[in-house]
């Protein structure tokens, strides 16, 4: 099924005051997708329960982010040849800043899964994007560029979606599918590599053979757990040196999620 955002951002308005509560990175604040707010509103239509829209230049299948009254967003134009991530005010939708990350070459994705699929994570200091093929970058609350790191080419007929994730001074990102998979933790502060573990075994996926699957990473308390990042495996560091749980198994506090 199609997964797009619509070319309109909209937040759904609460019972009263926008809460405080925020929303950091894919699948929430506990890793889980539940959100601890209550009394939200169960109904909504193009005007009921919506406290603004705002265009978007184009459809996608990130999430959007929030820390205080800050809304950030990535974003795909001009096929591509422009990864975005765009910061909104959260009271009324007006755009703060947009940056963007030109990239010319030719990389492959499927019609379902635009560009820059990726959700944002945030600590509240910083916002960190991983735009595939483009590289990741890091900006502070005011659009400042801090750094951006280069990945190399990710190729796979389905692109890449991949969110990553904060735990402790560290930002991890699996990056695959494609030929060329790995797990990287870079310095969030930074952007410099601490550790990456490659995983063999990957494929393009424009064969039948092919039974390569993107990552989903989440943390909860002191785990990190990641959905098989390749069929029949799953991987997770336990620590800043990269250890690896792989094969099913649980080990060191780091919990293996799920089957493909």
């Amino acid at each position: 099924m199609v997964r797009f955002l619509p070319a309109v951002a909209m937040l759904v308005a609460m019972c009263g005051p926008i809460s405080a509560t925020s929303w950091p990175g894919f699948r929430g604040p506990t890793g889980d997708g539940v959100s601890l707010e209550k009394k939200l509103p169960l109904h909504w239509s193009a005007t009921e329960n919506v406290r603004w829209k705002t265009p978007l230049p184009e459809g996608g299948n990130s999430s959007p982010i929030v820390w205080g009254n800050r809304v950030f967003l990535t974003q795909a134009a001009d096929k591509g040849s422009r990864r975005l991530v765009m910061c909104f005010d959260r009271t009324d939708g007006k755009l703060l800043w947009q940056r963007e990350t030109p990239y010319l070459e030719k990389e492959s994705t499927h019609a379902d899964n635009p560009y820059c699929s990726a959700t944002p994570v945030t600590d509240g200091t910083r916002v960190i994007a991983s735009h595939g093929s483009a590289g990741m970058v890091c900006y502070d609350f005011s659009g400042k560029e801090l750094w951006r790191k280069d990945l190399g080419k990710l190729e796979h007929i389905w692109g890449n979606a991949s969110s990553p994730i904060l735990y402790g001074d560290l930002c991890i990102l699996w990056c695959s599918p494609g030929p060329r998979q790995f797990l990287l933790a870079v310095e969030k502060s930074t952007g410099q590599r601490v550790w990456e573990i490659k995983e063999p075994g990957g494929m393009k996926g424009d064969d039948k053979d092919s039974q390569s699957w993107a990552g989903s990473w989440s943390r909860r308390s002191r785990r990190v757990d990641s959905v098989c990042p390749r069929k029949g495996a799953g991987v997770g560091p336990t620590h800043r040196q990269g250890a690896v749980v792989l094969r099913w198994l649980e080990q060191a506090g780091v919990h293996v999620t799920g089957t493909c």
